[in-house]
């Protein structure tokens, strides 16, 4: 038995439409445009500075952030974020942003007003790197 036809916003021609999706996927220019935007992405995430960081540094700058995040990046306090595996990215962009004042947070602000860039990234390199297991319940 065929399945009827569903009714989609098409991303070519941003129209609705009953016809096959595959009608709709990008061709010619739009498909090497597209390969053109995921290869520039992929080539500014593998050399982005918050990779550069080191893990073991990161340890050692990290003891003052345990008393709110804890060591092992899992806060005891209702009013701390558990910061252990966030992404690099976005942890490396907070702590850039709290320390610019940006990101107003009357302790984060002073705490991140100490950190050099070289600091940002070797606690961001130890805290991304923390691996978190998840179990479901039953």
């Amino acid at each position: 038995m065929a399945r009827a036809p569903r009714l989609f916003l098409c991303t070519v021609d941003k129209s609705l439409a009953m016809k096959p999706r595959t009608a709709c996927r990008p061709r010619g220019p739009a498909r090497v445009g597209l390969a053109a935007c995921v290869l520039l992405a992929s080539a500014i995430w593998a050399t982005h500075p918050a990779a550069a960081g080191d893990p073991a540094a990161g340890r050692k700058k990290a003891a003052v952030c345990r008393a709110c995040h804890g060591m092992d990046g899992l806060s005891r306090r209702p009013d701390a974020p558990h910061i252990a595996g966030q992404s690099a990215l976005y942890m490396r962009a907070q702590l850039v942003k709290y320390r610019s004042g940006e990101r107003p947070h009357p302790l984060m602000n002073v705490v991140a007003k100490t950190l050099s860039d070289a600091d940002i990234d070797d606690l961001v390199a130890y805290y991304s790197n923390i691996e978190i297991t998840v179990v479901a319940p039953e």
